[in-house]
């Protein structure tokens, strides 16, 4: 008999059928949709030296000037997350049966941010009818892309020891990109890492 597991990266919890995700992970996309609009404005004040960002809040972007380079990889970053997420939250609004945003009238940063903030309030709508593994996939891909352009990726020590071996050897690698034990091997996904942290400081109280 098969095991189907969650489709999520270094996640290898069972799941109930082909192309889903388990709860971990399902429950972990509210905290990358968060993290989202932070990350987009910090990427998009890469594309051209010099440039600066103000107005988080608000997703306030400045025009490219035409004369600076342009950094082509922050770019297509941007495209990407914006490509991936702005379908689905059409899709969630309509099957909370919301009027769907028009995209179309808004900036690029105004419009990513519309997009987050449709996903944080009906995407809840996605998780039955087969979407759910598919939309945190594409929630997770437009993070990692993201982070990877804002955060160091150099592993980082756990301080809590590992629940598995009990050994104080568990780092993250790739800006939390899944945790893993240096002695024993066991690995665990971003979703996972809350838990994580929860179990091994139960096991030193």
């Amino acid at each position: 008999m098969n095991v189907n597991e969650c489709l999520m990266l270094h996640c290898r919890t069972e799941v109930y059928e082909h192309g889903a995700c388990c709860d971990d992970c399902w429950n972990d996309r509210r905290n990358l949709l968060a993290a989202l609009p932070d990350l987009y404005v910090m990427t998009y004040a890469m594309l051209t030296p010099g440039s600066r960002q103000q107005e988080i809040n608000t997703i306030h972007v400045p025009a490219i000037d035409p004369a600076a380079p342009i950094n082509l990889v922050a770019h297509d970053t941007l495209e990407l997350g914006y490509a991936r997420l702005s379908g689905w939250a059409v899709y969630a609004s309509q099957r909370a049966g919301k009027i769907p945003p028009d995209l179309k009238v808004y900036t690029s940063g105004r419009g990513f941010l519309t997009v987050v903030q449709t996903l944080l309030a009906y995407d809840h709508k996605l998780a039955l009818g087969g979407f759910a593994g598919s939309y945190v996939m594409d929630v997770w891909t437009a993070y990692r892309r993201l982070v990877v352009q804002c955060v160091s990726t150099e592993p980082r020590h756990l301080e809590p020891p590992c629940p598995d071996c009990g050994a104080a050897t568990l780092i993250t690698r790739h800006a939390d990109e899944y945790a893993m034990c240096l002695t024993c091997g066991n690995r665990w996904p971003h979703s996972q890492l809350p838990k994580l942290r929860r179990q091994a400081q139960r096991m030193t109280a």
